[in-house]
């Protein structure tokens, strides 16, 4: 199941809103999965499948994140089990050139100074978690605590410059630095397994200020940390001059014993709406990997108010997000272009709740 849960989320792109606290003093039953990527370097499933085929665009970061999670309440508690997949990328402009053409096999340009810069946090988790949820005068709110344990970590970056030549690979000085549980840089052993534990907090409010006006904001992996106990690490200086004998890149070689601290930086989903006669007009930001992703939107009930449908614009990336929700399941879906074979991102979220 894990397997299936990583693959889809990296094809996949997600999220949305969460599920509305429900305080009934009967036992309910909830699961849902959510996923939110953006790739505008090239299309996703080309990621996924490392064959960076596609329309190349320049961007400086790239992100997956997913949740999958099963659940059990009663009253204002919920108690339940996750899996996650993320992925963050940061790099300059050069770099995500770099490896386009270096995949797709095409030279760079002759004579060109590149500056290099690669920063990636990644890690598959599991867990637990519990959550809180109640009412104070007109806001909602809950609190959600989670226990991970994480495994597949990569957290690093490489830096540096380098001048592309005629008749050499390349010239210039790279610094590496990264921990990992699988070396794909320099393809060198890693005979066992590392394993990591940690915790972050989610915070949801929804404040309904009047009776037209209303605000929601959502905050994850708040305090998010997870503690690895000896993931191995990679030190490496590269200097390669002209002269391709005088090139010595120096490493550290592999440490297993090293503890490392990885975090995450806090997402953070902000949305206001505004009440109409025909309908709810929304608009917000997703803030994530460091990036804003703004929208408007428009929400109207259906069918003698039984089903919400509504849509989404993301200027951005010219994405659309539809969604249909019922009070028990519910589906949203967004994307830029309308073969999942060639869209540079998605979000998705679907929910059931008994």
């Amino acid at each position: 199941m894990n397997k299936a849960i990583q693959y889809f989320s990296i094809i996949s792109p997600l999220f949305l809103f969460s599920l509305q606290s429900n305080a009934s003093d009967e036992w309910r039953f909830e699961t849902q999965l959510t996923s939110y990527s953006m790739s505008k370097l090239v299309p996703i499933k080309s990621l996924a499948d490392d064959s960076w085929a596609g329309k190349y665009q320049a961007t400086d970061n790239i992100f997956t994140t997913s949740r999958a999670d099963i659940a059990i309440g009663w009253g204002h508690w919920l108690i339940g089990l996750s899996n996650r997949f993320d992925y963050f990328g940061h790099f300059s402009e050069d770099t995500g050139r770099y490896f386009y053409l270096d995949k797709n096999k095409i030279a760079p340009p002759d004579k060109q100074a590149l500056d290099i810069y690669l920063g990636v946090e990644h890690a598959v988790s599991h867990g637990a978690f519990v959550q809180y949820d109640n009412r104070w005068n007109n806001i909602n709110y809950a609190l959600r605590l989670n226990y991970w344990h994480s495994e597949n970590v990569l957290s690093g970056s490489v830096d540096g410059h380098i001048n592309t030549n005629t008749g050499q690979d390349f010239t210039g000085q790279l610094n590496f630095d990264y921990n990992y549980d699988e070396d794909t840089l320099f393809d060198r052993l890693t005979p066992n397994n590392v394993q990591g534990s940690g915790y972050s907090l989610d915070i949801d409010i929804a404040w309904t200020i009047n009776q037209h006006l209303a605000l929601s904001l959502r905050m994850k992996d708040v305090a998010h940390r997870i503690d690895w106990d000896q993931v191995y690490h990679t030190k490496a200086a590269l200097d390669r001059t002209q002269d391709k004998s005088a090139s010595a890149p120096s490493l550290s070689g592999i440490e297993d014993n090293q503890n490392y601290k990885q975090s995450y930086k806090q997402q953070t989903y902000l949305q206001i709406g505004y009440e109409l006669e025909v309908g709810r007009v929304f608009g917000g930001t997703d803030y994530i990997n460091s990036e804003h992703h703004y929208y408007l939107g428009f929400e109207r009930t259906l069918f003698s108010d039984t089903i919400e449908a509504n849509i989404a614009f993301y200027p951005d990336s010219k994405s659309i997000k539809l969604g249909l929700a019922h009070q028990s399941i519910g589906i949203n879906l967004g994307l830029n272009k309308i073969s999942l074979s060639d869209t540079n991102s998605l979000m998705l979220e679907v929910y059931f709740k008994y």
